[in-house]
């Protein structure tokens, strides 16, 4: 699973009326700019061959369409397998915004808003351990790598370790939406298996020490 960043950009200018912008400094111009431009990275800041993403979804502005507003709130997300490549782009994202802000007469600050999560490694010699212990519960598929980020990973980065997914979609009962959807559910009838997968763990590593 990818790192996992929450950032916060917040540019500062000169509310107005909406119908005299020329007498305010529009915070909500370079904001348009910001947020345009931190998209451009992932295609020209970064190699193809190294997966990024940047999300922007929580833009604050004014709460009036004829309110030019005194500043902007921007959150958002950056998402890689890199950490060197997170680090670049999190200076390059900070210029941008300090720089763009600048043009147009505001201000700007830009950090993040909560503990950044690093990538989650799985090691290989726990995966195969977890995969022959488990095999008399049900099948075990490789899952694919994903950009969402999960707290675990600061365990594997003091010790070894090896995260697990436990399926709970079910067609039939039309548990099929993912998580943060609004329909998300879950099958209950296979929670034993995590219950299971937990006690199998424990039981063959007793064995092995």
């Amino acid at each position: 699973m990818a790192s996992s960043d929450g950032f916060e950009i917040r540019i500062a200018g000169k509310g107005g009326h909406a119908a005299h912008p020329h007498l305010a400094n529009d915070p909500t111009a370079p904001a348009a700019d910001i947020y345009n431009a931190f998209h451009k990275l992932v295609s020209r800041a970064a190699n193809p061959f190294s997966p990024v993403v940047i999300t922007l979804p929580m833009v604050k502005a004014s709460d009036g369409y004829n309110v030019i507003p005194e500043s902007v709130e921007i959150r958002g997300t950056l998402r890689t397998f890199d950490s060197n490549l997170r680090d670049r782009l999190m200076k390059r994202m900070q210029s941008i915004a300090e720089r763009y802000a600048e043009g147009w007469g505001c201000s700007s600050s830009f950090g993040l808003f909560r503990a950044p999560y690093p990538p989650l490694v799985n090691d290989s010699s726990l995966v195969d351990f977890v995969t022959e212990a488990l095999q008399a519960i049900g099948p075990i598929v490789e899952a694919e790598m994903t950009m969402g980020g999960e707290d675990f990973a600061f365990y594997t980065q003091k010790i070894p370790g090896a995260f697990l997914q436990l399926g709970i979609r079910n067609e039939e009962k039309n548990i099929v939406f993912p998580h943060h959807h609004p329909k998300f559910d879950v099958d209950e009838d296979v929670l034993w298996k995590g219950v299971a997968a937990y006690a199998l763990l424990a039981y063959k590593y007793l064995q092995l020490s």
